[in-house]
């Protein structure tokens, strides 16, 4: 990533006539920053870079300031995550025949009813331990809080 960045600002300063990091000033930091084709994550993961590759231009006395850490970062609008419908829960359990890997076929099968009855990340879906799915109800410790939960996620069918 730092290559690409690098590499971009190389182009950027030969088209400006531009000469070592000590040449690039807020205006020129502003300029480079505004040629980005990027938008949302990639553009703030892009200005991430520059703001490091600058802060080490800095630290090895090629710059006297990092302009890039004047540059406020971008707004970053995900898309809503769309949970699976009763429609897709049913194209899905419909497909399992055709699975070749009978084992596999009802793993598969708890895997689709887990995510739909539970609404757990396909991630954190895969990676659940057995050992927290107890009598119809799993029961989780949230990272960020630190706390336990549990939760009945499972109906009788």
């Amino acid at each position: 990533k730092y290559q690409l960045i690098i590499k971009q600002l190389e182009a950027f300063a030969d088209k400006k006539a531009l000469v070592g990091f000590h040449s690039l000033n807020q205006d020129n930091v502003h300029a480079f920053y505004e040629s980005f084709k990027n938008t949302g994550q990639a553009l703030q993961k892009k200005l991430e870079y520059l703001r490091r590759l600058l802060a080490y231009a800095v630290k090895l006395g090629w710059m006297q300031k990092n302009y890039a850490k004047d540059i406020e970062n971008p707004e970053v609008k995900s898309p809503p995550v769309r949970p699976f419908f009763e429609e897709d829960i049913q194209k899905m359990l419909a497909a399992l025949p055709m699975y070749p890997d009978t084992a596999a076929r009802v793993r598969l099968k708890a895997l689709i009813l887990l995510l739909y009855h539970s609404g757990l990340r396909v991630g954190d879906a895969v990676t659940i331990d057995r050992s927290k799915i107890v009598n119809g109800s799993i029961h989780l410790r949230t990272q960020k809080t630190g706390r336990y939960q549990s939760k009945d996620y499972f109906t009788n069918d």
